[in-house]
């Protein structure tokens, strides 16, 4: 896997129309919206893909994106003894995180959130005051997924899971 690469989605050099990652809605997203969102700033999408690869365009093997979002304090307080001094908290979103399911090596997912949430860790560390890393899941199946990364349920949102950016730093 020390072949793979890591980038911003570029229409012009990757290869959305092969992804299959087995859910119709995230293969969907990559083909039709992803840049779109991208150009009106709505979300970020970084693609992995092997550079070793000659093609004209890269054969994507797993995506993920990025957005800025907030949570409020009553979604935190499980998660703090403090009282927390904003109206909404800062977090960043991984809003989808997919691979595919023919071409991804084994244990890939886990490398595209690994990778995702070290991004976090950094914009988090140099760049913007964020306080959790948080998804939102498409389904209770994946839940299992993201817990052994240490996310955790926030109350009254059954598919919303957050991860503090400490618990990023301690790991």
């Amino acid at each position: 896997m020390s072949n793979l690469v890591f980038e911003k989605l570029d229409a012009k050099k990757h290869d959305r129309e092969s992804f299959d990652c087995g859910e119709e809605s995230l293969n969907f997203f990559l083909k039709k919206y992803a840049s779109q969102h991208q150009k009106k700033g709505f979300c970020i999408t970084y693609v992995c893909f092997d550079s070793q690869e000659n093609n004209q365009f890269k054969k994507i093997l797993g995506y993920y994106t990025i957005s800025a979002s907030s949570i409020e304090p009553i979604n935190t307080d499980y998660f703090t003894k403090k009282k927390l001094p904003y109206k909404n908290i800062p977090t960043l979103k991984i809003g989808r995180l997919a691979r595919d399911i023919n071409e991804s090596p084994k244990g890939f997912g886990k490398l595209i959130l690994s990778t995702a949430l070290n991004q976090c860790l950094e914009l988090a560390k140099n760049n913007i005051g964020i306080w959790a890393v948080e998804v939102d899941l498409i389904n209770e199946e994946v839940k299992p997924f993201y817990k052994k990364f240490g996310f955790c349920e926030v109350p009254n949102l059954a598919l919303r899971l957050i991860l503090p950016i400490k618990t990023i730093k301690s790991v």
